[in-house]
């Protein structure tokens, strides 16, 4: 499982938190999905965004704002929602993960399990940003017609090559 070789590249400082909660951190890492699928209405926008589409215009999608409020602003809330929150949401999480470590310093009540719930979310929408099939308006392939590739990239072509990717012990880029 690849989430858990990620735990030892952290730095010598976090690795003892991360270590010790390394099966929650691996299970809560599906969390987003499961919250999508059991019906929570405001998260399938967090898995994708449909870069493709008219709206934000051809690569580098210069017509799409990098701020979410002035992308709001410009296109609606409608339909930014519509073609995906996706990287609004990961800089959402980084965002709750920095303010979690942040309270570590300060004692702060529940700040490891909170720091569990916040990195296994983060890294889930990392790993759906890094699936070409979550960035596009084609994500179900429905444009192409090629039932099963989703989720192949999803899971299975990933496991198969997770082990021959090198890694650095002890150091997060």
């Amino acid at each position: 499982d690849t989430m858990r070789g990620e735990i030892e590249v952290l730095p010598p400082a976090m690795n003892p938190s991360f270590e010790r909660n390394r099966d929650e951190l691996v299970l809560r890492a599906n969390d987003p999905d499961l919250w999508r699928v059991v019906g929570f209405d405001d998260e399938p926008p967090n898995h994708q965004i449909d870069f493709g589409v008219d709206d934000y215009g051809p690569y580098p999608f210069a017509a799409l704002p990098r701020e979410y409020d002035a992308a709001v602003e410009k296109f609606g809330v409608a339909t930014v929602r519509r073609h995906g929150l996706l990287p609004w949401r990961t800089m959402e999480e980084f965002g709750n993960l920095r303010r979690v470590f942040q309270g570590f310093t300060r004692n702060q009540s529940y700040a490891e399990g909170n720091a569990v719930l916040f990195a296994a979310t983060l890294s889930h929408s990392i790993q759906d940003a890094n699936q070409p099939l979550h960035v596009h308006n084609n994500y179900t392939v429905q444009l192409s017609g090629q039932s099963g590739l989703h989720t192949r990239l999803d899971a299975d072509v990933f496991e198969r090559f997770a082990l021959s990717r090198p890694r650095q012990s002890g150091r997060a880029n």
